[in-house]
């Protein structure tokens, strides 16, 4: 009887390590593995850069051309961020700032199924940090999917998306960003944007909670079994 009670009490204690293994690989994933997109400049996302056709889960993204316009920007002062399932464009602080002029530049991005699934149902842009004073204007404009965002002189539109009613396998971005101050006073900047298509299911916290439910179980059972009767 007792050597039975020591191989339940072995076996309890070996599942509840593999249960809190599981959590500890949830909560503190491994480094990404190769091919990973990583924190870079737009020149490394672009051909021959080493975040070219990158993956960020199932998909793959790449920067497939730039054009500075007036703004004077070299695409290593740009940074690129994986972020969910998409990126986000940051410009040098204050660097695109509005004229009398205006200020241009376009960057345009590819996001694809690794796969090569249909499986892109949602496109999605937003200014996620720009600032806007006055009678003062900043767009970001997109030719395809065809979206379109826009802060100040009237309008309040920081984020837009599209829904496809085919999926798609592949979306590519055509990102026209333009900053107006007109005359008179007043500043129009854009710091940061993010492109972006299907938004991942919560499945990361799903399967954390499993594995705390699983090792309180085991622990429950445990001290049932240790105690006196």
């Amino acid at each position: 009887m007792c050597q039975r009670n020591d191989r339940a009490a072995r076996f309890v204690r070996g599942l509840r390590l593999m249960t809190l293994g599981l959590a500890a690989m949830i909560a503190f994933p491994a480094q990404a593995p190769a091919g990973s997109a990583m924190p870079g400049t737009l020149v490394d996302y672009e051909s021959g850069g080493k975040y070219y056709d990158s993956t960020i889960g199932n998909y793959t993204v790449a920067v497939t051309s730039y054009n500075a316009q007036n703004s004077g920007i070299s695409a290593n002062n740009i940074m690129v961020t994986p972020v969910t399932t998409g990126l986000q464009f940051s410009l040098p602080n204050s660097d695109f700032e509005g004229t009398m002029d205006g200020l241009n530049l376009a960057i345009s991005s590819t996001i694809t199924d690794s796969g090569g699934r249909a499986s892109i149902t949602i496109a999605s842009m937003a200014m996620t940090n720009v600032t806007v004073s006055g009678t003062r204007v900043a767009k970001i404009s997109d030719t395809t999917p065809g979206l379109s965002t826009s802060l100040g002189a009237g309008t309040n539109m920081k984020q837009d998306q599209i829904y496809f009613s085919n999926p798609m396998t592949s979306v590519t971005f055509n990102d026209q960003l333009s900053v107006q101050i007109g005359a008179g006073a007043g500043v129009a900047v854009i710091n940061s944007y993010t492109d972006l298509i299907n938004t991942p299911e919560p499945s990361t916290f799903v399967l954390a909670l499993i594995g705390a439910v699983g090792v309180a179980t085991l622990a429950g059972y445990d001290r049932r079994r240790r105690t006196p009767r």
